[in-house]
């Protein structure tokens, strides 16, 4: 949400629950605004009708900044280098540790001071990651941290990073840019010996939080209403069985096929593609996997591929595409799991926990 008095981007978390006067508007200044007016003005940012700073409203919005971003507590050693903002959250110059975390439980630990600037926090993580500056996004108490907000360079100080704390770093593998319209992820592999076996590919589609739909080889189109229409004509179009000739020595193939055109008019902002094994041990026991994963119209252009450090596991969260402030963005992810068709809830649970890491 954007606030009128910051004109920053926030969660909505960090909006007041309820109105700090007795008129009724809607909620579009954020907590530090809020609580700033009132400190400084007694007036409700809003409609200016008068706030005293003994009301239960403001007593509200200042506990729930508190809960939300915990001053630093006082340094006796630090006085001397400190700066305070005029709700008292304490920002002190000198060196932090931060842990920077991928969703694969990758770890490196960087050492910051207060006054580096995000641009340079991302340069010193490529250093470290091998990931350019330009497709890393990093999470911080849920928060995503930009480079620049207001034409201004944000610094580690404006996010009140903590010392000995912990940064998630998510991939980014592509911008979708406006003038993209499908793109395809397209899997072969080739069947265990004489097994009746196969991968599978699915597409789990969230709206927030929240699960909205599975698209597979048995429910094949998403919205649910388009089913018969065939492939091309859903938002998530899933090609179905992949068996080809017979099951002897033939070659598997699940496609899924997105149209953002369909999907960006309905309210699912996050596809998960997720690769899992129906009775094998894990995905190595198949042979020969080939990943084809391409803007539709360019297929030279790879977006991702599988890294062999994963397939030892039964089911791969793969990858990623999520809106974010209206533009589609595709994040590697590689992210290890468990379940099949049969069974999706631990996908469904290790999904949640990376929507909860970095996508809330």
């Amino acid at each position: 949400m954007l606030c009128e008095g910051c004109s920053q981007h926030k969660l909505r978390k960090e909006f007041p629950h309820e109105n700090v006067c007795s008129n009724k508007h809607a909620q579009l200044y954020c907590l530090r605004c809020v609580a700033k007016s009132i400190e400084q003005r007694k007036q409700c940012p809003a409609c200016n009708a008068d706030v005293p700073k003994h009301s239960r409203q403001y007593s509200s919005c200042i506990q729930k900044l508190n809960w939300l971003f915990p001053p630093f507590e006082d340094d006796q050693a630090a006085s001397a280098n400190e700066s305070v903002d005029s709700l008292g959250y304490r920002s002190l110059i000198r060196n932090i540790t931060v842990n920077v975390v991928m969703l694969n439980g990758d770890k490196k630990t960087i050492v910051v001071s207060r006054s580096t600037t995000i641009m340079d926090l991302k340069k010193n993580v490529s250093v470290h990651f091998g990931i350019d500056s330009k497709k890393q996004r990093l999470i911080y108490n849920d928060k995503s941290l930009e480079s620049y907000k207001s034409n201004q360079l944000m610094k580690v100080s404006d996010y009140n990073i903590a010392d000995n704390s912990t940064i998630t770093l998510i991939k980014v593998l592509k911008t979708i840019s406006d003038s993209l319209k499908h793109v395809t992820f397209d899997f072969h592999w080739n069947y265990v010996g004489y097994r009746r076996d196969y991968l599978n590919v699915s597409a789990i589609l969230y709206s927030g939080t929240s699960r909205v739909d599975v698209v597979d080889f048995k429910r094949t189109v998403f919205p649910s209403g388009l089913y018969g229409y065939g492939t091309g004509y859903g938002a998530v179009t899933h090609s179905g069985h992949g068996f080809k000739n017979n099951w002897r020595g033939s070659r598997g193939n699940h496609k899924i096929e997105v149209n953002f055109d369909l999907l960006s008019a309905t309210s699912v902002d996050k596809v998960f593609f997720t690769l899992s094994a129906l009775n094998a041990g894990s995905i190595e026991e198949f042979r020969n996997l080939t990943l084809d994963f391409h803007d539709s119209r360019n297929p030279s252009e790879q977006l991702d591929e599988i890294r062999r450090a994963v397939k030892h596991h039964k089911a791969i969260v793969f990858c990623c595409l999520c809106r974010i402030d209206g533009s589609w963005q595709v994040f590697g992810l590689q992210e290890p799991s468990y379940g099949n068709v049969r069974d999706y809830y631990p996908l469904y649970s290790t999904i949640q926990t990376i929507i909860l890491k970095g996508f809330s």
